[in-house]
């Protein structure tokens, strides 16, 4: 199978911006700068690394996840009922390393960026992605919400999967609205746990009960 293929496009340029972003980097802030790589919880940088490795990180991040893919891949099997998930997945997160990279480097060089607050709203993004592309999904072990009896029954995975997906668009929904609208760190914070918990949380509890219910209505 080709890897690159069923990476995506979407994913290629995400990568590419990534790519494009940290050349970006190396040319416009200065060598001895430092650079923030992590922030607290009130939204102020508490984490710096000197400009070549604070670059260096989004990219490095991506390419290691990208290897773990292609180890992956070599199993073969389940991965192609998985593609639209995956799909996803590596263009949502290779979009949020390059929004980090591109952010990060708005900062070094003096800009006012609220990072919790793009982070939020990518974040939010992602699960709208996510949360589109699952009910769409077929059962596999890779993409999907993964449990025994939705890997058991594909009734079970569809109905699940529609709605947990339309759960995580709701939140993501929320979560990018609420990065707009709302500027204390601490309440977005709070916002992405709960948008990451609920949609899971509600999920298990949905395809137990809808399990339960096949279980019971199934002939003998």
């Amino acid at each position: 199978m080709n890897q690159l293929r069923l990476v995506g496009p979407f994913a290629l340029v995400s990568a590419a911006i990534l790519a494009a972003a940290t050349i970006a980097g190396y040319v416009m802030v200065p060598p001895e700068t430092l650079m923030p790589v992590h922030w607290g919880p009130d939204g102020t940088a508490d984490g710096f690394l000197p400009r070549n490795l604070a670059l260096l990180m989004p990219p490095v991040i991506l390419a290691a996840l990208w290897l773990i893919f292609a180890l992956v891949l070599k199993r073969g099997g389940e991965v192609d009922r998985a593609r639209q998930g995956l799909r996803a997945a590596f263009a949502g997160i290779g979009m949020l390393m390059a929004v980090i990279q591109l952010a990060t480097i708005a900062i070094a060089l003096g800009y006012p960026v609220d990072m919790i607050r793009v982070i939020a709203f990518c974040v939010g993004l992602l699960f709208i992605g996510l949360g589109n592309v699952m009910p769409k999904s077929q059962p596999n072990s890779y993409a999907g919400f993964r449990l025994r009896w939705t890997l058991e029954s594909p009734a079970t995975w569809v109905a699940t999967n529609r709605f947990t997906g339309t759960l995580m668009m709701l939140g993501g929904v929320v979560l990018a609205i609420a990065a707009l609208l709302v500027a204390e760190p601490l309440w977005l914070l709070a916002l992405i746990v709960l948008c990451t918990a609920a949609p899971s949380l509600a999920g298990i509890i949905y395809s137990y009960r809808f399990a339960q219910r096949e279980s019971e209505t199934r002939p003998l």
